[in-house]
């Protein structure tokens, strides 16, 4: 993993946890191609993740190798076919890592990367909020309450809520303050709306958020532990066809997207 020193303006640890596209030691065994190894990744996070937090943990391997957005008790972390349609094979045939690899892959990859975003947060005097930043491309992502079809809207933000909500008509816990959640989305549909961009925001739509935001978050028990995830479309940075990114796309996304939290921050600071 490589970490990025933010500004410290706000005081929020960016994860861009499918970053990579890189196999590592296991690039041999994979029977995924150049291209296909890509599209398998969150392409272009790793540009898109804003600078004005505490810092970014960036993964430098692919999530063919372990998801580190899933748990440990999740077998789907060790995927076995990438997302394509059809699924393609992540492993040529008898290559996948063996019980043995997986436990080291966990030590190796897994554990430090999570026990660093935990630093990250417990080094701030104060509310910390951890942020996973994830992409995905201009696709059917999969089925609403209802069982309809969600094509990928411009962003989808998470925190373990109800669907098209911030909060929870039950007594489950939302991993980040929904006013907070609320702030955010009201900020990043204004400042995509001013650049031409789609501008559409939706609340924990098929996406819930995963272990990223689960195994960081102490709310509400503790007001100074929170996350949430960005989910947004690749088709606001990307070609969808050659996965080439368009040009200034990258640059003015991020730069969209931190003075919308910026600005959602200060806002939520008022209302403690």
């Amino acid at each position: 993993m490589k970490i990025v020193p933010g500004s410290s303006e706000i005081p929020f640890i960016f994860s861009a946890h499918h970053a990579s596209d890189n196999f590592a030691e296991f690039s041999e065994r994979s029977a995924l191609n150049a291209f296909e190894r890509k599209a398998y990744s969150d392409y272009g996070t790793s540009d898109t993740v804003p600078t004005i937090g505490i810092c970014a943990v960036i993964a430098e391997t692919s999530r063919g190798i372990v998801d580190l957005n899933r748990s440990p008790e999740d077998s789907a972390r060790f995927a076995t076919v990438d997302f394509a349609s059809p699924p393609n094979k992540v492993w040529l045939e008898n290559s996948a890592p063996n019980a043995q690899e997986r436990a080291l892959i966990h030590e190796r990859y897994f554990v430090p990367y999570h026990t660093k975003l935990d630093k990250a947060a417990e080094s701030v005097d104060g509310l910390s909020i951890v942020v996973a930043w994830d992409n995905t491309a201009d696709k059917i992502i999969g089925k609403n309450e209802q069982g309809a079809d969600v094509q990928m809207p411009a962003i989808i933000l998470s925190n373990n809520g109800d669907e098209e909500s911030a909060e929870r008509k039950d007594a489950s816990p939302t991993t980040c303050d929904p006013r907070l959640l609320v702030l955010v989305g009201s900020q990043l549909s204004d400042g995509l709306q001013k650049a031409g961009l789609a501008h559409d925001i939706h609340y924990n739509l098929v996406f819930k958020g995963k272990h990223v935001i689960q195994a960081h978050t102490d709310w509400p028990k503790n007001h100074f532990r929170q996350s949430f995830q960005v989910e947004y479309s690749t088709a606001l940075t990307h070609d969808q066809q050659t996965l080439e990114a368009i040009p200034g796309r990258l640059a003015l996304f991020r730069s969209i997207a931190e003075h919308a939290l910026l600005q959602a921050y200060n806002q939520y600071k008022l209302l403690q």
